[in-house]
């Protein structure tokens, strides 16, 4: 894959367990052009309060200082737990990026974490009490929201249930931030061809289609960091309606290549994890759907209308279907207008109505 181990601590406590003794796992930080916080996140992994630890630093070839700044680190630690610094020689994306760190890894869990991000202590400790001994193959939990800076963010406790109801509709969803996987697991998967970079969906979907679960817990693990730069706010951080038009195509994009990799990766395993025919559809639809729309730009009005009329036949992404469809159409100043001038007399036929 073009990687490069920059270094290796081993650690001042011996990292093989014994039958009966905690697991080794490993837990591996990874960046891309990150060097604004990635100081912060490697401290936060550094200071897992869990042993055995094997701790992976991984850069995806960034332009800027942060696979100097995680060598920097690792060669200061001088800690309990074993630490890799390895960085790739090209960028491959998010998705090959973890799979091909796995490939190195020695834990029996592999937890990830981005490097915008912070770890709470006890991060490691809580999924290995909670997920070691289950029969699920991943682990996800939840996070407490930061801004840019680190100031907290409020909270709707409609994340928490949105999150808790994608979990009950698809029991193999991951919140991917907080997520762990078994490393036998993530050892299955072929590495991609081309670059993915939400490897959530794409894990998620695949299990899925496997018959894996994912455990959900309410524990919160991590500081998520939410700014423009990061790769799922760049959208909804964006004012300017012709760049967010731009942002949201690409994002579409992304999650359709998530998809269509799960989907051949699935069908690859097939021979030793039969999938249901159910699952399989479910899967392609919601590839089809993505591809659609990503390709919404280069339809005139009557290809714009077939594409609504098309992804509102979808049925898990109707109503998000024909929101979407009707912004893009109008447009989005058009649309918000619409959708402004709707909620008004909503609001002032309730107060008449009262």
């Amino acid at each position: 894959m073009g990687e490069q181990v920059l270094l290796c601590w081993e650690g001042t406590e011996p990292q093989l367990t014994k039958r009966g003794e905690r697991p080794l796992v490993t837990f591996a930080l990874f960046a891309y052009n990150q060097e604004k916080y990635i100081l912060e996140a490697i401290e936060s992994v550094l200071a897992q309060t869990y042993q055995p630890l094997e701790i992976i630093l991984s850069d995806d070839c960034s332009s800027d200082r942060t696979p100097e700044i995680m060598e920097e680190k690792a060669r200061a630690y001088r800690g309990p737990h074993r630490v890799i610094v390895r960085k790739g020689t090209r960028n491959v994306g998010t998705l090959s990026h973890l799979l091909s760190a796995a490939r190195i890894s020695q834990g029996e869990i592999f937890i990830v974490a981005a490097g915008d991000d912070i770890s709470l202590p006890e991060r490691t400790s809580t999924i290995v009490e909670e997920f070691h001994g289950s029969r699920h193959q991943a682990y996800s939990g939840e996070d407490i929201a930061m801004g840019p800076d680190g100031q907290p963010l409020a909270q709707s406790p409609s994340v928490a249930a949105r999150r808790s109801e994608l979990h009950r509709l698809k029991p193999a969803w991951i919140h991917g931030a907080t997520a762990a996987y078994r490393r036998h697991f993530l050892e299955l998967l072929p590495l991609p061809e081309k670059p993915v970079l939400f490897e959530d969906i794409a894990l998620t979907d695949i299990m899925q289609a496997l018959g894996f679960t994912a455990m959900r817990s309410t524990a919160r693990l991590i500081k998520y960091r939410n700014h423009p730069e990061s790769v799922f706010n760049s959208v909804r951080g964006e004012d300017d309606p012709a760049a967010r038009e731009e942002k949201l195509l690409i994002e579409w994009a992304r999650i359709g290549a998530a998809k269509a990799y799960a989907l051949e990766t699935a069908q690859s395993l097939s021979a030793d994890y039969p999938i249901l025919p159910t699952r399989r559809a479910t899967i392609e639809r919601e590839w089809r759907f993505f591809d659609h729309m990503a390709r919404w730009k280069s339809d005139g009005v009557w290809g714009r209308i077939a594409r609504t009329y098309y992804a509102s036949r979808i049925a898990e992404f109707r109503g998000s279907a024909i929101v979407m469809s009707l912004e893009r159409i109008f447009g989005e100043r058009v649309f918000r207008l619409y959708r402004k001038s709707r909620s008004r007399m909503k609001g002032a036929f309730s107060r008449t109505a009262s």
